[in-house]
């Protein structure tokens, strides 16, 4: 499995921790920033250094999320990593409501306009019950995997 970053506005916490618990219980190295910040680093250096050390970065997209200034950093660093690796693909969006879709191209068209040319993996009826949750979740560790079977 590809190890993973999860990127979300502190509104988005208890979602990014629940997502968090579930990845590592499937062997899922990831960085989660409450519970593995380097205490004492900078914050912005602690970011940097974390991003590039994963192989994915798990971009939880809402409204409480897309529009915080730590959570626009680590878009534009990943796609700025995603150009100078030669169009590799590090960002792996999740929605949890229809901002990314809607009124986020009114905010941040640009940044928008190239989340929303990606698959963006559907976690808006993950919080109505487990089995939901688990079925995202699926769907999510499938993109994960290292070596995924051709088409």
């Amino acid at each position: 499995m590809q190890s993973t970053f999860i990127s979300y506005g502190s509104p988005d916490e208890a979602f990014a921790r629940k997502l968090y618990e579930v990845l590592r219980q499937h062997g899922v190295v990831t960085f989660f920033f409450p519970e593995m910040a380097t205490l004492g680093e900078r914050i912005d250096t602690e970011i940097y250094s974390r991003l590039h050390q994963h192989d994915r970065v798990i971009l939880i997209c809402s409204e409480a999320s897309l529009n915080r200034a730590g959570v626009l950093h680590e878009i534009q660093e990943t796609l700025d990593r995603e150009a100078r690796d030669g169009g590799a693909t590090y960002l792996l969006p999740i929605m949890l409501d229809d901002y990314v879709l809607t009124a986020w191209k009114e905010v941040h068209p640009v940044l928008a306009e190239r989340i929303n040319r990606r698959v963006v993996g559907d976690f808006r009826r993950a919080r109505e019950g487990e089995a939901e949750f688990n079925a995202s979740v699926a769907r999510l560790l499938d993109a994960l995997k290292a070596v995924r079977p051709a088409i």
